[in-house]
């Protein structure tokens, strides 16, 4: 056998294992996939969250969609943007005058998510559309629940991460915004229990893994 063999068997391998980490990361995020195109790439495994409708940041709150759905106090957005630049050397200013808008969905739902379509997995809890600066908090979510206060956090992360910076690619910040998420936790005597080898993968560039 011949050195050129090695090398196609080798490259193979490669691309295999690089379809396979893609593969793992659309069944940890929940990605779900539309007329064979992948909807998106997923920015947090807590939610995607897609939904026609957007519950606006207004006088003093977000705004709900009907009246079963939660709202959120403008305070708490205002001290979890002020916790992040608190504990990071990111610029929160912007944020803080113009917070992301914020809507909420329901499991099951077909969403716009970064222009493509997609569907809210059952295993998700929030997400954060770069594109339109919004979050989408699926329900059931309450304010007074400190783990779903996180999951707020986790998002917000993202736009203040995204407004500060430019990234290799979507899924890099995750690994930065799990770990500020578990400070904020512990903090307050919650126990997160996250999986840091999923984060792991789920954090890399698809074009980071190669010979």
């Amino acid at each position: 056998m011949n050195v050129d063999f090695f090398r196609s068997a080798y490259c193979l391998m490669w691309r295999c294992l690089q379809a396979l980490a893609f593969l793992c990361t659309a069944y940890f995020t929940g990605a779900v996939w539309y007329n064979g195109e992948a909807s998106a790439v997923q920015l947090s495994n807590e939610c995607i969250v897609l939904s026609d409708a957007s519950a606006k940041v207004g006088q003093g709150s977000v705004q709900p969609i009907s009246a079963s759905e939660p709202t959120i106090n403008k305070t708490l957005i205002r001290s979890l943007v002020v916790w992040i630049g608190a504990h990071t050397e990111y610029d929160v200013s912007d944020i803080l005058s113009n917070p992301p808008s914020i809507s909420f969905c329901q499991q099951g739902s077909r969403i716009r998510y970064e222009g493509k379509d997609m569907v809210v997995d059952e295993r998700l809890r929030a997400a954060y559309d770069m594109k339109q600066r919004r979050i989408h908090l699926v329900m059931p979510w309450s304010a007074s629940i400190i783990e779903d206060q996180s999951t707020l956090l986790h998002e917000l992360i993202h736009d203040v991460q995204f407004s500060n910076r430019r990234w290799s690619c979507a899924n890099e910040p995750e690994w930065e915004a799990y770990h500020l998420q578990e400070i904020w936790l512990l903090e307050r005597g919650a126990k997160p229990d996250f999986n840091w080898s999923e984060i792991y993968f789920l954090s890399k560039c698809f074009n980071d893994i190669h010979p």
